[in-house]
């Protein structure tokens, strides 16, 4: 005896589920609308985040190569370009005893920190007040801070014990965004470095 057909109403669910072509088309199509709108907004919080981000990376490898210096018994010296920094060790001696050779441009680069793009270190300078109104810093020539044996910070060409400011600007944005301006504060007796948002 054959069996009577099964009714729409009492089939099982798993042969009812599912989307139709068309229903994935329109998800597809508004999550692509979507997209679209907030893509802009993503990217100006980006460009925005890009100066802090870089001072962030600057204090993380100062930081880094302050414990190495302790570490290595070898002074790290960090030179600081407009658009980048570049950290170099010191040369120690040709015979035990010798006294390292200070680091210089021609030497093996431990690590460098390129600029993001529209991101600038302005100036070093040993004092955080007047920020500088203009860049100081240019592609070739550097403003120079040491990292010695003893954790502490030299900033080349100043009298022991003074601190470094790096003031870095974020043109991505205008002067009264509040990540436009980045302060790097490097004290010199401890070696501390520390970021803050603002010159002043």
């Amino acid at each position: 005896m054959p069996r009577p057909p099964i009714s729409p109403q009492i089939r099982p669910r798993s042969l009812q589920a599912g989307f139709t072509l068309t229903e994935l088309m329109v998800v597809v199509g508004i999550i692509g609308v979507l997209a679209a709108v907030a893509s802009p907004y993503m990217a100006k919080d980006r460009k925005a985040t890009l100066g802090a981000g870089f001072g962030a990376e600057i204090v993380r490898e100062l930081q880094r190569v302050r414990v190495q210096a302790l570490a290595e018994r070898l002074p790290v010296r960090a030179f600081i370009y407009r658009d980048r920094v570049e950290l170099r060790s010191w040369v120690p001696g040709a015979r035990p005893g010798d006294a390292p050779r200070v680091a210089l441009t021609s030497d093996p680069l431990l690590r460098s920190i390129p600029a993001p793009g529209d991101v600038d270190v302005y100036a070093v300078l040993s004092t955080a007040l007047p920020a500088p109104g203009a860049p100081l810093l240019s592609t070739s020539a550097a403003a120079q801070v040491d990292f010695n044996a003893q954790g502490q910070m030299q900033f080349v060409g100043q009298a022991p014990m003074t601190p470094a400011f790096v003031f870095i600007r974020n043109r991505n944005v205008k002067d009264s965004h509040q990540d436009a301006f980045t302060r790097v504060d490097i004290r010199s007796l401890t070696g501390y470095v520390a970021m803050r948002s603002g010159w002043n």
